[in-house]
Order: C-alpha cells, then structure tokens, then sequence
C-alpha cells in the first residue's frame, strides 16, 4: 500500500515545519493529487491516521484535494479536465490536446498552533 509511504512522507514534512515554527501541534494538513498518482484518498487519510501516532499530527486531520489531467480545445480554446478519459471538449466538442497535469503530489498547507510570545 504506498498510501502508507505518502502518508509518512505528509507526516514527516509536518513535522520539518512545525519545528522550523516553533509549532506545538498541527491540526490540519490539506495536500493535492492529481488523477494520475493513482492514490486513494480514504486509503490515504487511514494511512495518515496511522502514521500521525505519537507525532505532532497526532490528532491533524487530513483533507485531500483531487486534480485531473488538464487539456486545450485548438477549436474554441476552452481548458478543460480529462474526467474517466473524455477528450471532447464541453464547450464544442472538440478533442482535446496538450494534456498538462493530474500528476500532482502536494502538499499544500499546515494549519498549527504555535505558542503566544508573551
């Protein structure tokens, strides 16, 4: 299951930051994976539930933010995403080309709790 491994690496990254910003806990972590990574995110968050013990994401929730393969339509110039792999464009119907994207593997905020300075 390399859910595992991802939910690991998200865990690992939280914990660089939080001790880059003097955080006593993280409560939210919001990554983003494209289409094609091929990760299943209720997989993802029971993996992440899992590898969060005992760390400063121990009680962080995940939330998971799916992206799609993007292409161009040379007919009407609409961008458009490539859902269970459609490539006529919505617009005209055209078919799509210059497929960009879907591979994403972010992480894209944190959300903590740092200490008051006084």
């Amino acid at each position: 299951m390399h859910e595992f491994s991802i939910a690991e690496a998200l865990v690992t990254a939280a914990e660089g930051e939080a001790r880059r910003v003097g955080a006593t806990r993280i409560t939210r972590l919001h990554c983003r994976i494209g289409a094609l990574r091929q990760v299943d995110g209720d997989l993802l968050r029971e993996a992440f539930e899992l590898a969060r013990d005992g760390t400063v994401c121990s009680t962080a929730e995940l939330t998971v933010e799916r992206t799609h393969l993007q292409a161009d339509c040379p007919a009407c110039h609409t961008s458009f995403p490539i859902i269970d792999w459609q490539w006529n464009c919505p617009t005209c119907g055209g078919r799509g080309e210059n497929a960009a994207g879907g591979d994403e593997l972010e992480l894209i905020s944190l959300e903590a709790e740092v200490p008051d300075e006084g």
